[in-house]
């Protein structure tokens, strides 16, 4: 009798604690996936889009307070601005749209778009400088 009740309880609960047992390993997958993905999609990401604002305010600033005898001379301030729109700002947008494969589709379409609007804004628009 206590050898049936045996059998029967480790028949009942075997399969349970298995199956617990494999949902822990999935959740333990499932967690370390999506610390990876935030490690290396969502914080670089995210540094990167705030590294794009800084340096949008940046050159809205520098070309707001530039001299008009500044827009024609090779001042600091002048080259600084070339250089942002020339260099940094093309660098950074490579950088986002590397980062931006792992993104959904709509967070994509969403960049390229507020890209497009900068480029033509600031990039597109030599007269601003």
């Amino acid at each position: 009798m206590i050898t049936e009740l045996h059998d029967q309880l480790q028949s009942e609960v075997e399969p349970i604690v298995s199956g617990m047992g494999f949902s822990l390993v999935e959740l333990r997958h499932s967690r370390s996936k999506t610390q990876n993905h935030i490690n290396n999609t969502l914080n670089p990401s995210l540094n990167s889009m705030m590294e794009l604002r800084d340096m949008v305010h940046l050159t809205q600033d520098l070309i707001q307070t530039l001299e008009p005898a500044g827009r024609t001379s090779r001042s600091p301030q002048f080259l600084q601005i070339t250089s942002l729109l020339q260099n940094e700002l093309p660098d950074l947008n490579r950088q986002i749209r590397e980062l931006s494969v792992d993104w959904n589709q709509r967070d994509r379409e969403m960049y390229e778009m507020l890209y497009a609007y900068l480029s033509d804004s600031l990039i597109a628009n030599p007269h601003l400088v």
